[in-house]
């Protein structure tokens, strides 16, 4: 059990060995949870952030306002515990080829990197060709879960991985990353870091209302 920021912790499994083939996935997919709260079961579904190749299965739990489950596993949830967890589900994803050399672009904000995480680490390890473009919108530089491993991978990956942190309440000293991704800025970031007919693949994850603003910018640039 890691604690990424003040209110989010990932955890990762211990799986039996015969199980190790039921619990394969595809980056982006997801786990489902059962759990008794004072009788009442209750289910929740988070994503993987993993990637298959880090030899875990990890998944990354946001405190929620009143969430059981998750208030549960950000407080209480230790190493030993045990879990119901169902086998990984899910079509948010997408399955790397070595031969491949694209451009993905990944548009999140909050919790909505979760998917993306593995996804990215996903593509710059197994597609040693392809780049990646990361917009990721959050209030502060301290609620920006993952934010070693991402600058880890920037690191790692100079030339393939570019990110564009996008902060709602703290000035960074440009307007295009301060506020909340909306069209504007999506429009904005399309026209200067990528060509939206020649990317592969968009993969945008967060609140309904930036998803939808994006997939509206993309296609008026043509995107299919």
């Amino acid at each position: 059990v890691k604690q990424e920021t003040a209110d989010c912790v990932s955890v990762a499994f211990d799986l039996p060995a015969d199980l190790l083939e039921t619990y394969k996935y595809v980056p982006g997919q997801y786990l489902s949870f059962k759990k008794e709260f004072d009788g009442v079961e209750i289910r929740r579904s988070y994503s993987i952030c993993s990637c298959p190749l880090d030899g875990e299965l990890r998944v990354a739990i946001k405190k929620v306002d009143g969430g059981l489950f998750s208030t549960f596993a950000n407080t209480q949830l230790k190493i030993g515990d045990v879990l119901d967890v169902m086998s990984p589900m899910g079509h948010f994803v997408l399955e790397p080829k070595k031969d491949a050399a694209n451009t993905y672009v990944a548009i999140a904000a909050g919790s909505g990197i979760t998917p993306i995480m593995s996804i990215i680490k996903s593509v710059l390890e197994m597609e040693p060709n392809s780049n990646v473009e990361l917009i990721y919108g959050n209030r502060t530089s301290t609620s920006v879960i993952f934010k070693e491993e991402i600058e880890d991978l920037k690191n790692q990956y100079l030339n393939r991985l570019e990110v564009h942190h996008v902060l709602s309440r703290e000035d960074q000293g440009s307007d295009l990353l301060f506020g909340r991704i909306d069209a504007k800025k999506i429009d904005r970031f399309a026209e200067q870091f990528f060509k939206p007919k020649t990317v592969a693949g968009y993969f945008l994850c967060g609140p309904a209302e930036m998803i939808n603003a994006g997939r509206e910018v993309l296609e008026s640039k043509g995107v299919d």
